[in-house]
């Protein structure tokens, strides 16, 4: 019992490390694993690549559980995905639950954005979520200054 008390613990100290260089990313530590494992891409897609060292490895073991418990917050729409991340503001599923369109997998949520109005693209929304999905996005407030996702 002991162990596995130690193993979670550990478990937990990796995860933090991982929020740091998402909430710190001007640290010294997150741009260093930044520029060497992930330079043009977000902690979320970032991969092992050959020869990792153990900290990254080890850091990047519990990136998906952190994720799996982080909302991100939406700004200009350009980092998060319509349907691999967890965005909408439902406590039991922030993930769209609609029957998901070809070539709508991969797309940002800025292209449910209108340019012009700054605010949701009601007529795409519409046509492509059920109600559930589309009352909860239009309940997320659109920034007016355009801030990035966070």
């Amino acid at each position: 019992m002991g162990l596995r008390r130690v193993r979670d613990f550990n478990e937990a100290m990796l995860m933090k490390q991982a929020w740091r260089v998402l909430t710190n990313p001007e640290s010294l530590s997150a741009r260093l694993l930044k520029s060497r494992y992930f330079p043009y891409i977000h902690l979320w897609d970032a991969t092992l690549d050959r020869n990792p060292s153990y900290m990254w490895r080890s850091i990047h073991s519990t990136v998906h559980k952190l994720r799996e418990g982080c909302r991100w917050r939406v700004g200009d729409g350009n980092l998060i995905s319509i349907c691999k991340d967890s965005w909408l503001q439902d406590q039991q599923d922030p993930k769209i639950q609609s029957p998901v369109r070809e070539g709508l997998y991969d797309e940002k949520v800025r292209s449910l954005l209108d340019c012009n109005s700054r605010g949701w693209d009601v007529d795409v929304i519409k046509d492509l979520f059920n109600s559930r999905d589309q009352n909860l996005i239009f309940s997320i407030p659109i920034s007016c200054n355009q801030q990035e996702d966070k």
